[in-house]
């Protein structure tokens, strides 16, 4: 069926039809939940491209004001402002979502965090994103994988540079084999860390330093 020929409302009729008979209704929401999302992406993009003008004409502080004239929260009014200026190429970001129909905006939101420096935006940022996306497309990652992906090529890259004096600090740590363990005087690692949810489990390895 082609759910972008008819209206929701009949998607709906026909799926309430098919519960009350009994039949197979998967691949009809799938269709229509797809095709849904992808409506939402459209209209995302548009904001992004909206707030990334804003931001590059009037400055950064401009977008709390962007926020209130557009009615939405301003946290989320500075990812769109980061996320078109990401992907600021229109053409570019088209022309592979047009190749890699199965990226969504929530695999890009992900990619995008490949980036180190928070304040500044590279070439070479933008190159390494698009590389994880197509990775990904190929594998028919979901945006969770592409997000678990990121997060651990992130704490590789920080946890290989040198390490600063430790501070200490305190941050439990699920590990595979043994209970909760406090690490205290690590600050690298516990930065390293916070990009994982807390729901998920990290495996570290620990060497004590010697006395």
């Amino acid at each position: 069926m082609q759910i972008a020929e008819t209206t929701f409302e009949d998607v709906l009729a026909l799926i309430d039809a098919r519960i009350a008979a009994g039949a197979d209704i998967w691949e009809l929401v799938g269709d229509a939940a797809e095709q849904e999302e992808s409506s939402i992406d459209e209209r995302r993009w548009r904001q992004c491209d909206l707030a990334a003008r804003v931001a590059k004409r009037y400055g950064g502080d401009a977008i709390g004001e962007f926020a209130k004239r557009a009615n939405i929260p301003k946290n989320r009014a500075k990812e769109y402002r980061t996320m078109g200026a990401f992907y600021f190429e229109r053409e570019a970001r088209a022309d592979f979502l047009g190749d890699n129909p199965t990226v969504t905006y929530s695999h890009m939101r992900s990619a995008a965090r490949v980036r180190l420096d928070m304040k500044a935006i590279t070439d070479k940022d933008r190159q390494r994103a698009y590389g994880v996306l197509a990775f990904g497309s190929v594998r028919g990652w979901s945006s969770d994988q592409t997000a678990r992906f990121v997060g651990r090529w992130r704490l590789r890259t920080k946890l290989s540079k040198p390490r600063p004096k430790p501070v200490e600090v305190a941050r439990p740590i699920a590990m595979q084999d043994g209970p909760v363990l406090d690490l205290r005087g690590i600050e690298w690692l516990a930065e390293a860390l916070a990009d994982y949810d807390d729901s998920e489990i990290v495996t570290v390895t620990i060497t004590k330093p010697r006395a």
